[in-house]
């Protein structure tokens, strides 16, 4: 996989990652493109193919970044903690969910 970003960014989602995962298995949080991690057989190119590498606004990631959490927040019932809730089932920390929804502005309408 082609780390699309500098070294101290890999460095942090790793860490991160430790940091995250506890005594438990490392789940990394890692671009959509990193889970297809090429094979030892497959030959490494510089450059991503033609067409492959697909980029996307700020704004247009941030709202799709809302679109996710609000998602992954109806499929739980809005449950954001715990087993069974939007944070497990996105792959990152309650605590960085609540944060994210914080800064996306995003709020329950029933």
């Amino acid at each position: 996989y082609g780390w699309p970003g500098n070294v101290r960014e890999l460095q942090n989602v790793i860490d991160r990652a430790v940091i995250v995962s506890g005594s438990g298995p490392l789940q990394l949080d890692l671009p959509a493109a990193a889970t297809s991690i090429p094979s030892a057989t497959t030959p490494a190119s510089s450059s991503p193919p033609e067409g492959a590498l697909e980029v996307v606004r700020e704004d247009q990631k941030r709202q799709r970044d809302r679109e996710n959490i609000l998602g992954a927040l109806g499929k739980t019932h809005w449950k954001v903690a715990g087993k069974g809730g939007a944070a497990e089932l996105l792959g990152i920390s309650p605590s960085t969910l609540t944060s994210r929804i914080k800064k996306l502005g995003i709020a329950r309408s029933d």
